[in-house]
C-alpha cells in the first residue's frame, strides 16, 4: 500500500513542476511581449514625427557623432536648393529624400557647415515644386504667338505614375507656320473617346490662352478623331465655333498598304502577334547571318526588281546618307539595299528582330525580307515561302514611297 502511494506522490509532485513551469514560462512571455510593444510604440512615435524633425538629424548623425548627449543646434535657414539644381536633380529623377544625403555629402566635402542648411526631404519637395511651377509659369507667359497655329494630339497609353496601370495621356502640342512648336500638356483621360480628347485639347489652349490663334487641326485617322457626330474634331470645331483646317496624318495610309497587301498574300489572323514572326524570332538564334540570299539568289525575284533596282538602289542611298530620325527607317532602307544585292555604307549587318505587334507596318516589311532571306535556314511550307517572295518584291517597289512619306512625317513632327 505504501509502495502505491510514493508512486502516486512522485506523479503528483512532477506534475506540480510542470504546471509551475509553464506558468513561468507564460509570465516571460507576456513580459516580453509587453517589452516588445513598448518598444514598437517607442519607434512608431519618432518615425511619425514630421520629415523635417527626422531629416533636421542628418548633419547631427554624420558629422556631429561625439557630441551625441550635447542640445541640437538651431535649425538652418539657408536655402541650397536653386532651380538649377532642381531641375538637375528631376533630370536624373533623384528623390526628395535621397537628394537630402547627395546634396549633404556635397556639402560637407565642400567645406559647408551643414547644420546651417535648409536641408530636408520637405524643403526640397517645396522648393522643387515652386520651381516648375514658376519655370512653366514663364514658359505660358512667353509664349506668344503672332500667327496662326496648328494643334496637334495624339493619344497613347502609358504607364501611371501612381500605380502599375495604364493610363490614357494625350499629348498636346502646336505648331506655327515659322517651324516652331510647344508642347502645352499631356493630361491624363478617363477615356479614350473623341469627346474626351476634344475637351482637353480645347482646355489646353484656354489655358495658354491661344485658342483664338489655332486654325488647322492634324491628326491620325482613327474613328475617334474623324467620327462626323462624336469625333474629337467635329467637338473641337464646336467648342472654338468656327470651321478649321483640317490636317489628317498620311502616316497611317502606309499602315493600310503594308497591312492590306499581308493579309491578301499570308491570310488574315486575329492573333495580337504575326505567328510566323514570333517563330522566326525565336529561331534566331540558330541563323547563321553570312548565309543570306538576296535577291539575285532567285533568277524570278531577280528578273521582277530589275526594272526598279538601279533607280531604287540610287534613292536608298542618297535617304541613307541623310540623317534618318529612327533607327527602324535605317533598318528598313539598309535591309532593302541588301536584298537588292547593294551593300549599304555601314556594311552588311542584320539587327535582331524586335517588335512584332500586328500595328507595326513597318516591321511587316523587315521581318518579311528577314525570313525570305534566310529562308534556306528556317523551315517554310511552299505557301509561306511564295507569300515572302510576293511580298518582297511589291515592298521593294513601294519601298521609295514609304520611305519618303514616313521621313517626311518625322520631320514634320519634329
Amino acid at each position: 500500500m505504501s509502495s502505491v502511494d510514493t508512486v502516486l506522490a512522485r506523479k503528483e509532485q512532477k506534475r506540480s513542476e510542470k504546471l509551475a513551469k509553464e506558468q513561468e514560462r507564460q509570465e516571460r512571455a507576456i513580459i516580453n511581449a509587453e517589452n516588445l510593444h513598448k518598444e514598437v510604440v517607442m519607434l512608431e512615435n519618432s518615425s511619425s514625427s514630421s520629415d523635417e524633425d527626422v531629416d533636421d538629424l542628418y548633419p547631427c548623425t554624420s558629422a556631429c557623432n561625439s557630441q551625441k548627449s550635447s542640445p541640437p543646434a538651431k535649425r538652418g535657414r539657408h536655402i541650397v536648393i536653386t532651380p538649377e539644381l532642381a531641375a538637375a536633380l528631376d533630370r536624373h529623377k533623384v528623390s526628395s529624400r535621397s537628394a537630402v544625403m547627395v546634396v549633404g555629402e556635397a556639402a560637407k566635402s565642400l567645406g559647408q557647415d551643414v547644420s546651417s542648411l535648409t536641408l530636408n526631404k520637405s524643403s526640397i519637395q517645396r522648393h522643387s515644386e515652386q520651381y516648375r511651377m514658376e519655370f512653366a509659369a514663364s514658359i505660358r507667359q512667353n509664349f506668344q504667338p503672332d500667327a496662326s497655329l496648328v494643334v496637334h494630339w495624339d493619344g497613347k497609353l502609358l504607364p501611371d505614375l501612381a500605380s502599375r496601370d495604364t493610363v490614357d495621356r494625350l499629348p498636346i502640342l502646336v505648331s506655327s507656320c515659322g517651324g516652331g512648336s510647344q508642347l502645352l500638356s499631356v493630361p491624363k483621360l478617363s477615356a479614350g473617346t473623341g469627346a474626351a480628347q476634344a475637351h482637353a485639347v480645347f482646355e489646353a489652349l484656354n489655358e495658354w490662352q491661344i485658342a483664338d490663334n489655332v486654325e488647322g487641326l492634324c491628326f491620325d485617322t482613327t474613328s475617334s478623331n474623324t467620327g462626323h457626330k462624336s469625333g474629337a474634331c467635329v467637338i473641337l470645331e464646336q467648342l472654338l465655333r468656327r470651321d478649321l483646317l483640317h490636317l489628317a496624318c498620311r502616316h497611317h495610309i502606309l499602315e493600310l498598304i503594308a497591312g492590306s497587301a499581308f493579309t491578301e498574300v499570308m491570310g488574315a489572323s486575329s492573333a495580337p502577334e504575326v505567328l510566323l514572326f514570333k517563330r522566326f524570332k525565336a529561331h534566331w538564334q540558330s541563323v547563321n547571318q553570312a548565309q543570306f540570299e538576296d535577291s539575285s539568289t532567285s533568277q524570278l525575284t531577280a528578273n521582277a526588281v530589275a526594272d526598279v533596282k538601279e533607280d531604287l538602289g540610287t534613292f536608298l542611298m542618297s535617304a541613307l546618307a541623310r540623317d534618318q530620325t529612327r533607327d527602324d527607317f535605317r533598318e528598313l532602307l539598309e535591309i532593302t539595299l541588301i536584298f537588292l544585292g547593294i551593300t549599304p555604307v555601314r556594311g552588311i549587318r542584320f539587327a535582331a528582330p524586335g517588335a512584332m505587334h500586328q500595328a507595326r507596318w513597318m516591321t511587316k516589311i523587315i521581318y518579311t525580307f528577314k525570313i525570305w532571306m534566310f529562308r534556306s535556314q528556317f523551315s517554310l511550307s511552299v505557301r509561306e515561302e511564295k507569300g515572302l517572295r510576293e511580298l518582297c518584291i511589291f515592298f521593294a517597289k513601294i519601298c521609295q514611297g514609304l520611305v519618303h512619306r514616313s521621313s517626311s512625317y518625322c520631320s514634320t513632327q519634329q
